[in-house]
């Protein structure tokens, strides 16, 4: 299994000839700032027997304005000491951990499910029944088909969140930590395929509420029409709809229009 590292996510520009992530990165920086890190929550939980830190995330789907309920994806990232280090217990920094990632976001699912599961493994607390059956076993063939370790939105800004606040130095973790053990909030972490399944329903429900909202309006529009042919208002509503009309039929009917005038003309005098 190949590994990750401070690197990967804050510093991808090494060997990375082919591909230059900065203006991604840049935009992900701009987002977390604009958008996002007010309502990023996470906790840590550390395994002292292994020495191992692991962050939960709550992060905030970015299409939340558009929902009755808000979407939040679970994100965990956690750091273990390298196998063939010297020790790095006493050592005040996560820079130098390795890291493992799970995210039940679409974009993460889709897009790097296979890659993680194949070559660098998912988190400790992370179980079969988290992961999607799909993504994990088709290799990508629209996204990612070179099966590349990039960068994805939700476990990007979650980690430089904690770059950001300080919660790499072990010491500042003391802020977040909390006394449960991983599974605890391992239980609280919906599986990918449950996260889809929200989503979907939440979408269902706006297009059927759009759907009724636009019947509605329909409906009061021919209540209107039916109203007394008197009222100002109807009429006034009429006037506009027959000028519409006229000017449709003359687009497509010139000659024919300029006959109908003709007649209308003569009827007159």
């Amino acid at each position: 299994m190949r590994k990750l590292t401070y690197d990967n996510f804050m510093n991808p520009f090494k060997g990375q000839a082919a591909v230059n992530l900065r203006p991604k990165m840049e935009e992900f920086k701009h987002a977390y700032f604009e958008k996002y890190a007010k309502d990023i929550l996470v906790s840590c939980v550390y395994n002292e027997r292994y020495d191992r830190y692991t962050f939960f995330f709550k992060f905030p789907s970015g299409e939340n304005d558009k929902y009755p309920t808000a979407i939040m994806y679970d994100v965990v990232l956690e750091f273990n000491q390298p196998k063939d280090s010297k020790g790095l217990k006493n050592v005040s920094e996560l820079n130098d951990y390795e890291v493992l990632m799970f995210s039940n976001a679409p974009s993460f699912v889709f897009t790097f499910d296979y890659v993680v599961k194949h070559t660098y493994g998912f988190p400790h607390c992370i179980g079969f029944g988290h992961l999607s059956k799909v993504a994990i076993s088709q290799a990508p063939e629209i996204r990612n088909t070179y099966q590349l370790m990039t960068l994805e939105k939700t476990t990007w800004m979650c980690f430089f969140h904690l770059v950001h606040n300080g919660f790499m130095n072990k010491e500042m973790c003391s802020r977040i930590m909390s006394t449960k053990p991983e599974s605890y909030f391992a239980k609280q972490i919906d599986s990918q395929p449950a996260k889809l399944k929200e989503i979907k329903m939440l979408k269902d429900m706006m297009k059927e509420e759009k759907l009724k909202e636009k019947t509605k309006q329909n409906e009061a529009k021919k209540e209107f029409k039916k109203a007394d042919p008197h009222n100002p208002m109807i009429f006034s509503f009429r006037a506009k709809e027959d000028k519409r009309m006229k000017a449709i039929f003359k687009h497509n009917n010139p000659e024919k229009f300029k006959n109908s005038m003709h007649k209308s003309f003569k009827m007159e005098k």
